[in-house]
């Protein structure tokens, strides 16, 4: 069985099918018993309920209406969800790019000097925001440093994947140096 196997994930859509032996994304269709080679419980809920977005999944035509309309309540919901992840993240790189933004900027006014414990006036007892937003913006621009040399070495290493496979290539047609070895 398929439970036994760990083929199975969370997804309640599998109590309508049985994963195929040997694949992990193919599914059988208990109902019709449709063999779906690829795609796995995404593509196999598409051929139940009758909404694939690509329209090049089969419809079940054995399937119960009230199985149909659980998986696209599933569907939709997986939708949502997806669509609230798509939006938090967007307010967080909004916010990140408002911190880099103002990463060339005074982060601290003169106002908040006491925050540090600076001659600001105060007892140097304030709250420490200036503190946790000068931490944050300081490691946010490690951040971007981090993934500039990320970028840099992923150039690098595709630039090294090229020459190497244009060496070999010049290996193979018997080439060195524009001359023929032959």
């Amino acid at each position: 069985m398929a439970s036994e196997s760990g083929i199975m994930g969370r997804d309640p859509c599998w109590k309508y099918c049985t994963p195929m032996e040997g694949n992990k994304n193919g599914t059988i269709c208990n109902y019709c018993g449709l063999a779906i080679k690829s795609g796995g419980i995404t593509r196999f809920k598409f051929h139940l309920s009758h909404t694939d977005p690509n329209s090049n999944t089969k419809k079940c035509p054995n399937v119960p209406s009230e199985v149909k309309q659980e998986i696209r309540r599933l569907i939709e919901q997986r939708n949502k969800a997806k669509a609230k992840k798509v939006v938090d993240i967007e307010e967080i790189r909004a916010e990140l790019r408002d911190t880099m933004g103002r990463r060339h900027r005074h982060v601290i006014d003169e106002d908040d000097e006491e925050n540090l414990g600076g001659d600001g006036g105060g007892d140097g007892g304030g709250g420490g925001d200036g503190v946790v937003v000068m931490v944050v913006v300081v490691m946010m621009m490690m951040l971007e440093m981090m993934c500039i040399c990320i970028r840099l070495t992923c150039t690098l290493m595709s630039d090294m994947l090229i020459e190497r496979r244009f060496e070999h290539q010049k290996l193979l047609n018997g080439i060195d140096n524009n001359k023929n070895i032959l």
